[in-house]
């Protein structure tokens, strides 16, 4: 389990929050169910080492200046609209003995057969909710889409989950999608005109009078 080493801090208002990340740190917070949330602090890229080497969903310990430890998972990065940069993280308090509940990445694995057959790929739905025990939430959720053809559909309901983990994410939404690529014709007007590619037709046989 990676230790993140946390400030704890009185709230602060934007220009204190602002030096903080000009120090090389995050400002964040550690909420529990039932209970004030902690202000706290971390080193920008200690937690992006931690996300990098555990994943998202990982549970951290985070140990304070005094020795409190603290078991949480990220719940949120907080980041600026146009750089992206990150600007808050909302920590999420778990206790290791007790069911929680957390987005986790879905992740589409054995993407090659739909590449090499040039099939259009989509994915709709990025995360999926899911509770269980902290130590047994997976960081992503891997899905095969190896077999998957155009025209396919892949649903919630079609996802195999790890042992001892459920979602309350409804069943029927969707998930990924396969279609026939696009063919790109050039119109009279020169502009790109795009069709789904289609079968070859036998040409129509020609009339005579």
């Amino acid at each position: 389990m990676t230790t993140l080493k946390v400030l704890i801090k009185e709230s602060m208002n934007k220009s204190g929050n602002n030096r903080l990340r000009r120090e090389g740190y995050l400002p964040g917070s550690i909420s529990t169910k039932g209970e004030e949330s902690v202000s706290v602090a971390v080193r920008r890229d200690d937690l992006r080492r931690a996300i990098a080497d555990s994943g998202m969903s990982a549970v951290l310990k985070l140990e304070d200046d005094k020795g409190t430890a603290y078991h949480a998972m990220i719940g949120d990065i907080q980041t600026a609209p146009l750089t992206q940069a990150p600007l808050h993280v909302d920590f999420k308090r778990v206790f290791m003995t007790e069911e929680t509940r957390i987005n986790v990445a879905i992740q589409p694995t054995n993407r090659e057969p739909l590449d090499i057959e040039r099939l259009e790929f989509l994915q709709h739905l990025d995360q999926l909710s899911v509770r269980g025990l902290p130590g047994d939430i997976p960081n992503v959720i891997e899905v095969d889409i190896g077999n998957m053809k155009a025209g396919d559909n892949l649903y919630v309901a079609d996802i195999p989950l790890p042992d001892k983990i459920s979602t309350d994410t409804e069943g029927d939404r969707l998930v990924f999608t396969v279609s026939m690529p696009r063919v790109y014709t050039e119109t009279e007007t020169g502009e790109a005109a795009e069709t789904p590619a289609a079968e070859e037709t036998p040409a129509a046989e020609d009339t005579q009078e």
